[in-house]
Order: structure tokens, then C-alpha cells, then sequence
């Protein structure tokens, strides 16, 4: 009992507290922490450092930029018991029923786990790894070493992230971290995500956002009617570093990609952006594809849905300076794509 105790305060430690503490956001503090991966992950894969190295590195990191967010957004953090009651208040009928739906669906996600072919290598590498403390040296259809790392996974480390999650919360099995713990926890998040969405498309209509996310928890909870739809995907398959590119990271690079061009015109605007392309590349490998096609997509359409460099007396030649600047800082945000593209090509391929 105790183990069970001690096991449910850990995964609650990592999973909600630390990215909490760090960004006052949890959406953010996700981003911090699987960018945070895959930079300390990429190296010691290629490297050939054990597990436990990459578990104390990663765990001490976030435990330092937990203590800075800490101390930098206290007053937020305060803050948010009460500003959350007063959204849930604003919200309305519809957003009472959609937060029981979405507590519904957390439990479901949890308990009625899904197995899937691809648990083979996706769960099977975490496994193997957290019992040989290895990352990706042992082959999980085998159980022999790898000859050479997998091509189509060493640049998108997803399990060594879940082995790690299962080390630092006292060693719950990565099988139980993947089916049991993580789809409640990564379907939170996407949901903040539409909730910021709702934010963005009715920003002063509470009872609109709260009926935005009525539907969108309704289509969720009805979309079994094929596997291929995205409701299902995330239902059935959210442990998967894929399906969380899908309903997680591709979506909230479109909401940092905006802010970005809505900001001021420096170099941190797009900070956030930087650490998205870092996250969705950790998920999967389409991510370090897809994710420049995100930025790129939404940034275009922001430049035709207005003019994001207008300014009150300048002329055409500044707005052509901004523009192009704000252009060569969304191009440095997507930097991490090309590094591990020329990798990828003179490595693995």
C-alpha cells in the first residue's frame, strides 16, 4: 500500500506539479519539458550513455526550472484556484456539462486501456530500456543489440521518455505509464489547448467557449465510428508519441505561431514556437516534418488575414524591415528541424 501511495504522489510530482511550478501554464510547462528531452535525450542516445544518466539529468533540470518558475510566477500560481472558479462560474450550463464529460473521459482513457500492435516497439523500447538502462542499445522484437540505431526513431526519442517518467516515479512499470497514467494526463492537456482555442474564437463570449468545448468533448466521446478519425485516435491511442503530435503538439503551434506574429518584434516572441518544433519533434518523427509545415501554414495565413506589421506613422520600407525580421525569426525557430534533418541524412539514412 504504501508503494501505491508513494508511486501515485511521484506521478503526481512529474506529471502535474513540476510542469505547473515551471510555467504557471500547463500547457507551456509540457513544452518545456519535452523540449527539455530531446535536447539532453539526442545526445546521450548517440553517445551511448545508460538510462539512469539521462533520469538524473532530466529530473534535476526540471526540479531547477521548477524552483525559477516558482519564484518568477507566485503571484499567478496563487491566483489560480480563484481564476479558475470564475471561469467555470462565466462558462455556464454548457461548460457544467462539459467538464463532467472530460472528467468522464480522463477515467476512460485510463481504465479502459487500449492495446495496440504498435506497443511492440513503442512500449517494448521503454521497457527494455528502463530494465537494461540503456537507451535504444537493445532491440525490443529481439532482445539483441541494435546493429544500428532505428532510423525511424532515434531522432524522436518518445520512449526513453517514457522509460524516464518511469524511473523517476518509483519505478511504475512503463507499460502502466503508457496505458494507465499518461492518456489522462495528455488528454488534460489537449483540452487546455481547445480551451484556448475557445479563448481565441469568442474571446468575450463565456457561454460560447464553454459550449465550444462542450462539442468538441461530445465529438470525442461518439467518434468510435471508425478508427481513423481524430477523436478516436486520441481516445484509443493517446500514449503514442503520434497521436499526441496530432491532438497536442500540432495544434498548439498553430496558437504559438500566432501569438508570435502578434507580439512585439524581437527575438523571444518566438521563443515559445521554438520549444513547439522541439516538443513535436520528440513526439514522432513526422513532427520534425510537419511541424515547419504547421509554422509555416499559420504564419502565411496570418499575414493574409491581416497586416501584423502595421504601425501607426510607418512607412512601407519599415513595415518590409519588420516583416522580414519577424520572417528570419520564425525561420531560426524551426532551426531544430533542419539540425536533425542533415543528421538524419548523414547518419541513418
Amino acid at each position: 500500500m504504501m508503494e501505491l501511495i508513494l508511486e501515485a504522489f511521484l506521478s503526481g510530482f512529474w506529471l502535474l506539479l513540476i510542469p505547473l511550478l515551471i510555467s504557471a501554464d500547463l500547457v507551456h510547462g509540457y513544452l518545456i519539458m519535452f523540449a527539455v528531452m530531446e535536447i539532453l535525450a539526442l545526445p546521450m542516445l548517440f553517445s551511448g550513455a545508460t538510462l539512469h544518466m539521462l533520469v538524473i539529468s532530466y529530473g534535476g533540470l526540471l526540479c531547477v526550472l521548477a524552483v525559477i518558475g516558482m519564484i518568477r510566477n507566485h503571484g499567478r500560481l496563487l491566483r489560480m484556484p480563484g481564476d479558475i472558479l470564475k471561469q467555470v462560474r462565466k462558462g455556464g450550463f454548457f461548460l457544467g456539462i462539459a467538464i463532467v464529460l472530460i472528467l468522464f473521459q480522463l477515467v476512460f482513457v485510463s481504465f479502459m486501456a487500449h492495446m495496440d500492435a504498435d506497443d511492440a516497439f513503442y512500449v517494448g523500447q521503454a521497457v527494455t530500456d528502463a530494465y537494461e538502462d540503456s537507451l535504444y542499445q537493445i532491440n525490443p522484437y529481439t532482445g539483441f543489440a541494435y546493429n544500428s540505431l532505428p532510423k525511424r526513431y532515434a531522432l524522436s526519442p518518445f520512449p526513453a521518455f517514457l522509460a524516464v517518467i518511469s524511473k523517476l516515479c518509483a519505478g511504475v512499470h512503463p507499460a502502466v505509464i503508457a496505458h494507465r497514467v499518461l492518456p489522462s494526463v495528455f488528454l488534460l492537456l489537449i483540452y487546455l489547448v481547445l480551451m484556448k482555442y475557445g479563448e481565441w474564437l469568442f474571446p468575450e463570449d463565456h457561454k460560447a467557449k464553454g459550449c465550444f468545448l462542450f462539442f468538441c468533448a461530445l465529438f470525442f466521446q461518439f467518434s468510435s465510428w471508425t478508427i481513423y478519425n481524430a477523436g478516436n485516435f486520441l481516445m484509443i491511442r493517446l500514449w503514442q508519441g503520434k497521436a499526441l503530435l496530432a491532438g497536442f503538439g500540432l495544434p498548439v503551434l498553430i496558437l504559438l505561431t500566432k501569438k508570435a506574429w502578434e507580439s512585439g518584434n524581437h527575438l523571444l516572441s518566438w521563443l515559445p514556437c521554438f520549444l513547439g518544433i522541439l516538443s513535436c519533434c520528440l513526439m514522432s518523427s513526422m513532427g520534425i516534418v510537419l511541424g515547419p509545415v504547421m509554422v509555416c501554414t499559420a504564419s502565411a495565413a496570418m499575414l493574409l488575414m491581416g497586416d501584423t506589421t502595421r504601425e501607426e506613422g510607418s512607412d512601407v520600407k519599415r513595415r518590409v524591415r519588420i516583416l522580414a525580421e519577424k520572417v528570419g525569426y520564425m525561420l531560426l525557430s524551426l532551426v531544430p528541424c533542419l539540425i536533425l534533418g542533415l543528421i538524419y541524412l548523414r547518419y541513418l539514412l
